[in-house]
């Protein structure tokens, strides 16, 4: 009859600059009459892994790498571009930082390698931020959360944007139009028409532009009210498809 157990536990994992760290446990742990020996060894060597597990976890995130075993929801640091500002996300592909408004990027930091800063658990992602001097890093929790806020960033009274604008045509394609520069308040009224795509043009500093700075640049138009929009989107239109003359004609 088995009265005693011991259970040991060990992982080696690769770290940064071609180090290793090891870690292991050894348990003992008596076996009363009423259990079976075998559901002991299991419960032990479950409870031996995820202690090792949780340190090896704890080892890579101090390197700066994401967790190997945590189950743990993953983040990403972001940067947005247009509005020069770091953002904490949920993990998310390459494409889907196209759906967002404006420019966007992973944060690359002094080692120029965007992947430190992917993949981790909120927790060490914000000590990462901290480490290299983002005090200021909004979190969000989904991407829909994010994207909610960041329109509302937009539609502010007052911060003005370098926008490009298309249009649907009758083919249901989008035609670029060009870009203008217009406040949050402007902003907020063209991306109600659902004819209309408004961006943040693809540019650093795109978002929450003082006046003054869009007005150095010169060749960026600024236009202050909806209605002035409309018209400008009209002449776009009429210059890009001119009337047909003989059609005039025919009408005369």
């Amino acid at each position: 009859m088995i009265t005693q157990l011991t259970v040991s536990f060990k992982r080696t994992q690769s770290l940064p600059g071609y180090c290793n760290v090891s870690s292991g446990l050894t348990v003992t742990a008596d076996v009363s009459a009423d259990e079976d020996p075998l559901v002991v060894e299991q419960r032990l060597r479950s409870e031996l892994e995820q202690s090792v597990d949780d340190w090896i976890d704890a080892a890579l995130e101090q390197a700066g790498q994401p967790a190997r075993f945590s189950t743990a929801p993953r983040y990403d640091l972001l940067w947005w571009r247009s509005a020069k500002l770091p953002l904490i996300a949920p993990h998310i592909p390459r494409d889907a930082l196209r759906s967002l408004p404006g420019e966007w990027k992973f944060y690359i930091g002094e080692d120029e390698d965007e992947n430190w800063y992917t993949n981790q658990r909120l927790a060490n992602l914000k000590r990462m931020a901290t480490d290299i001097g983002l005090q200021y890093c909004p979190e969000f929790l989904t991407i829909d959360e994010l994207r909610k806020w960041v329109q509302s960033q937009l539609t502010l009274t007052g911060v003005w944007s370098i926008v490009g604008i298309a249009i649907l045509d009758p083919a249901s394609e989008w035609e670029y139009l060009g870009r203008i520069a217009i406040p949050g308040e402007v902003y907020a009224q063209l991306t109600t028409d659902p004819c209309l795509e408004v961006k943040p043009a693809s540019m650093t500093g795109s978002v929450g532009i003082r006046l003054s700075d869009i007005a150095d640049m010169g060749s960026i138009l600024i236009i202050k009210t909806a209605e002035d929009a409309a018209l400008w989107i009209q002449e776009q239109i009429l210059k890009a498809h001119p009337p047909d003359d003989d059609e005039d004609l025919e009408e005369n």
